[in-house]
């Protein structure tokens, strides 16, 4: 990184940033908190004048404008990519932009062609979740994330408006190879992609949103060139964000589709202040 210049440091949150299983947090740590070490290199970064952001698939208003102060950090990060580009929060002037929401249609289109599969997808409406036949799990994942949860007892409610993607959760791992499989050759099309963004979470939304044209057009209002950019990520949907960053970094529990794709690999997994370790070895010493 030594002749590299950073303006923007980006990465994921879940899984890159923070850890959510909690029989692998460390003793004092919760799936809402960060290695205090990290902390510190968020304020080193922000001290040095380098601009802080976030990018999740989740919106807004699931604890993404709040987790600077879930973490200590004594500032607003300067930009929140949420729901996976699909809108994008400036610090700067407190505005939020919004992206290419998916049409009831073709909500309808993903949700009737996924029956075979599954009949239990979720849909993010504003200030909760909507799905069809909540289970156990799902209840308590949204808890988490102190989101309410809303069943529909009709899957045609979850297509009564737009809504920025569709999600299915599946924890048997071949099934879920199968879904993605089936998904990306009967559901995908010009106005629909989909993606794992955890092993367990298949995901639909518009492919003219992403990470990645979140994190362009946050750089595009403020001239930041993108190769003074460093990106962290762990999934496949952080895969634009790290591919229009100028450094990107796999943290080490990424898929392995992300540690192939990116320019380097953290030493350690984010149970083990996997991107703080690094920002403190390869990027803080170089900072001007």
């Amino acid at each position: 990184m030594e002749n590299k210049k950073i303006r923007l440091f980006i990465a994921d949150v879940d899984n890159t940033l923070r850890g959510i299983r909690t029989e692998l947090l460390a003793p004092g740590m919760t799936p809402s908190s960060i290695s205090p070490d990290l902390t510190k290199a968020f304020i080193e970064l922000h001290n040095h004048g380098v601009l802080l952001a976030i990018a999740s698939g989740r919106p807004l208003w699931q604890e993404l404008l709040g987790h600077h102060a879930d973490w200590n950090l004594p500032f607003q990060f300067d930009a929140i990519i949420g729901l996976n580009g699909g809108e994008v929060y400036d610090n700067a002037d407190g505005t939020t932009k919004h992206f290419h929401q998916l049409t009831p249609d073709q909500i309808k289109k993903i949700i009737t062609g996924m029956e075979p599969y599954s009949d239990s997808p979720m849909v993010y409406c504003p200030g909760y979740e909507l799905i069809h036949k909540p289970d156990e799990v799902m209840i308590s994942r949204a808890a988490k994330h102190h989101t309410k949860v809303v069943e529909a007892h009709q899957l045609s409610e979850l297509w009564n408006a737009p809504t920025a993607k569709v999600l299915y959760r599946e924890d048997n791992r071949d099934r879920m190879a199968e879904m993605t499989k089936y998904a990306k050759a009967e559901i995908v099309d010009e106005n629909i992609t989909s993606f794992l963004t955890t092993p367990e979470c298949l995901e639909f939304q518009s492919p003219l949103v992403n990470k990645g044209t979140g994190l362009k057009a946050y750089c595009d209002a403020h001239q930041i060139p993108l190769d003074q950019v460093i990106a962290f990520g762990d999934s496949e949907n952080d895969m634009p964000m790290l591919q229009e960053a100028g450094w990107s970094v796999a943290i080490a529990n990424a898929m392995d589709s992300v540690k192939k794709a990116t320019d380097d690999v953290t030493e350690f997994d984010v149970y083990h202040n996997g991107v703080g370790d690094y920002l403190d070895k390869h990027v803080i010493p170089y900072l001007d």
